[in-house]
């Protein structure tokens, strides 16, 4: 597993990885941020790991790092929307219900397209201030 070093750091929280030089990933990830009224996640780019001790890090794919074990690609996603609640449990439940080959392809295409799609940032903005406190950095 590509996240071994990370999963072995305890968190309290659901920890979201993501790519903090993609627009995308980063609108997504604010889209949680702002939901996220059980103060349930953190979040850390990609970009803030310590790629020395992590050198197989893939930052093509979300992860969620929760109890221990990562989550990554459709299944990321499927439990980040089934911890928000409310609405967001439907679109969850549609997305347990297709194959999980079928959304680990659909996602792959949104990966692989998104820096086409929305660009890239030159460096990971900073998130605002009314979320700020939910950014970590995972330098071990």
């Amino acid at each position: 597993m590509y996240y071994d070093h990370i999963v072995k750091l305890s968190f309290e929280h659901p920890v979201l990885l993501y790519d903090g030089l993609c627009p995308f990933c980063h609108f997504m990830v604010r889209y949680v941020a702002v939901r996220d009224r059980n103060d349930i996640f953190r979040f850390a780019s990609l970009q803030s790991i310590n790629h020395g001790e992590v050198p197989a890090l893939k930052q093509d794919s979300v992860v969620l790092i929760s109890e221990g074990k990562a989550c990554i690609r459709s299944e990321a996603v499927m439990k980040v929307l089934r911890l928000l609640a409310g609405i967001h449990v439907i679109p969850a439940t549609v997305l347990s219900i297709i194959p999980k080959l079928l959304a680990d392809r659909i996602y792959d295409i949104i990966a692989r397209n998104r820096k086409k799609w929305f660009g890239t940032y030159a460096s990971c903005p900073l998130p605002p201030p009314e979320i700020a406190r939910k950014f970590i950095a995972l330098v071990p």
